[in-house]
This record gives C-alpha cells, sequence and structure tokens, in this order.
C-alpha cells in the first residue's frame, strides 16, 4: 500500500510537472501574441509618425513658398512704387518750371494724375493681393491640420487589438 501511495504521489507529481511545463508553453505563446501585436502597435504608431510629419513637412514647404511669393510681389510692388515716384517728382518739377510752356505743364499735371492713380492701384491691388494670400494660406492650413487630425493613433491601436 505504501509503494501505491508512493507511485500515486510520484505521478500526481509528475503531472504537475508536466501541467507547469504546459503552463510555460502557454505563457510563452502568450509573451509572442503580446510581442506580435505590441510589434503591429509601433509599426502604425511609426507609420502614422512617418505620414504625419510628411504631411507638416508639405504644409511649411506650401508656406514658404507662399511666403516667397508673397515677399517677391511686396518687392516687386514696392520697386514699382519707387520708380511711379521718381516719375511723378520728375514731372512736378517740370510741370514747375517756369521755363516750360503750359501746354507742357498742363500735360506733366495730367501725367501726375495718371501716375498717381497707377500708384493707388497698385497699393490697393497689393492689399487684395495679400489678403488673399492670407486667406489661401489659413485654408491650407486649415485643410493640413484637419488631414493631419484622421491620423487617430487611439483608433488605428484599437483596430490592431481586435
Amino acid at each position: 500500500m505504501q509503494k501505491e501511495v508512493l507511485i500515486s504521489q510520484g505521478l500526481s507529481s509528475l503531472s504537475q510537472i508536466l501541467e507547469y511545463g504546459q503552463k510555460l508553453k502557454e505563457l510563452d505563446i502568450k509573451r509572442m501574441d503580446i510581442e506580435k501585436k505590441y510589434k503591429s502597435m509601433d509599426n502604425a504608431i511609426n507609420s502614422i509618425k512617418e505620414i504625419e510629419i510628411k504631411e507638416i513637412e508639405e504644409q511649411s514647404k506650401r508656406l514658404k513658398e507662399i511666403l516667397k511669393t508673397t515677399l517677391n510681389q511686396i518687392k516687386n510692388n514696392r520697386l514699382e512704387r519707387k520708380d511711379i515716384i521718381k516719375e511723378i517728382s520728375l514731372l512736378n518739377k517740370k510741370a514747375l518750371d517756369p521755363k516750360n510752356s503750359l501746354d507742357d505743364k498742363k500735360m506733366c499735371l495730367d501725367l501726375i494724375k495718371m501716375q498717381s492713380e497707377i500708384l493707388k492701384d497698385i497699393g490697393e491691388n497689393g492689399i487684395r493681393t495679400l489678403h488673399e494670400l492670407a486667406q489661401t494660406t489659413q485654408k491650407a492650413i486649415t485643410a493640413s491640420n484637419e488631414k493631419r487630425s484622421k491620423f487617430n493613433i487611439p483608433a488605428t491601436l484599437s483596430y490592431i487589438e481586435n
């Protein structure tokens, strides 16, 4: 009987050892599943990060181009206005010169009036263009931000988990 008890205890211990071995295999499989799941999450997060960085870089590039265009336009308008102001100044001197005839003075005053109108138009067009560029820039920023807001890491992780 004692022999039977020992055999029974031995079989019970062996069964328990086998059960522990099985449990270790199950835990190892769970660990591998978790590693696989988090690797997928890491890959998804890295992909989203790369997409967002690329979108931000593209937005930055677009804004730099808009800024460059705007600054060039401002520079060109300034140079054009500067030239017109020089012309107006010369025409003004000519109009005030007592050596010139009344017709020449009248013509100079008419040209001054035309150049002044052109100067005014350049200023108004410049303001209108700057306003349009500001609106375009804001629309581009909003569109880019909306696009980036769709990169939802929690939703992506939720999708991967399921």
